[in-house]
């Protein structure tokens, strides 16, 4: 991945986004395998090391320097890491840590990590609009089993959160993962990114979105088989809609189902049992 820029500018860059600031004294990962690491970022740039994916680093400072790849502009960080000769210190791009982690409710030494892959400009049928591109890697022992690239909702400044929920009672499915998206308010983005692990793939399935206003709300949800109104096999697709009280009681006044079973590649629909 080529650089497009690499010393400080002028200008205070300062982002307090999951995205890109990591706080000093943070243990978190790298994002991908053989990510390279500096021993300095000032004139002529020099490799220090490369390091595998799950790394454990420690942030030392958030530098000023800041570089654009992929279209995805956002500092160095000096960082602490293991070596085989003891801990030693480096400079690291932000964008190839991990925003997070979550670990594997089967197997604790399995991870899955998400972060950006990059970011561009995208034609949404008459305006254009910013796309952010996420990797999600599963990785065990420092080793890279699969990896996709999956959009993301909302911008730069939209929460995320990673969770990793068991295989919820689907046969040959051994983790569902939910990629949550939330601005947290009103109007802003309130969305879910459903990805299945089999064990050896990652499958992207469905953004389920919601919304709301002080006196209406939609929402999509899965009911997965373990739910306790799941059914053996069948992952239901529900859509509510409805209206908010002055007390924020939830009133459901249309709902819809769909149901679909796991083919081993994607979601199969199947018509409702009688």
């Amino acid at each position: 991945m080529p650089f497009t820029a690499l010393f400080s500018q002028a200008d205070d860059y300062t982002f307090y986004t999951l995205y890109r600031t990591f706080e000093v004294g943070s243990e978190p990962v790298v994002l991908i395998p053989q990510a390279p690491v500096y021993s300095q970022i000032d004139s002529v740039p020099v490799v220090e090391d490369s390091l595998l994916i799950g790394t454990k680093l420690t942030i030392l400072a958030r530098m000023k320097d800041r570089v654009k790849i992929n279209g995805f502009l956002t500092n160095w960080y000096q960082v602490a890491y293991q070596h085989k000769d003891g801990m030693k210190q480096a400079y690291i791009w932000g964008g190839h840590i991990a925003v997070n982690k979550a670990v594997s409710r089967r197997d604790s030494t399995l991870y899955f990590l998400y972060g950006i892959a990059s970011i561009g400009i995208v034609d949404r049928g008459g305006y254009q609009d910013e796309s952010i591109r996420l990797y999600v890697n599963a990785c065990k022992n420092n080793q890279l089993i699969d990896g996709i690239e999956i959009e993301a909702a909302g911008n730069i400044y939209t929460k995320t959160q990673l969770l990793a929920t068991g295989n919820r009672g689907i046969r040959n499915i051994r983790e569902v993962l939910e990629l949550a998206f939330s601005d947290g308010y009103c109007g802003g983005v309130s969305a879910e990114s459903v990805l299945f692990w089999t064990g050896r793939k990652l499958h992207e399935i469905r953004l389920l979105s919601n919304g709301f206003s002080d006196k209406y709300f939609s929402s999509q949800y899965f009911i997965y088989p373990s739910d306790p109104e799941g059914r053996s096999q069948q992952i239901i697709a529900r859509n509510e809609s409805g209206s908010i009280s002055t007390n924020k009681r939830r009133k459901v006044t249309e709902q819809t189902e769909k149901y679909y079973i796991w083919n081993g590649q994607a979601l199969y629909q199947i018509k409702e049992e009688k």
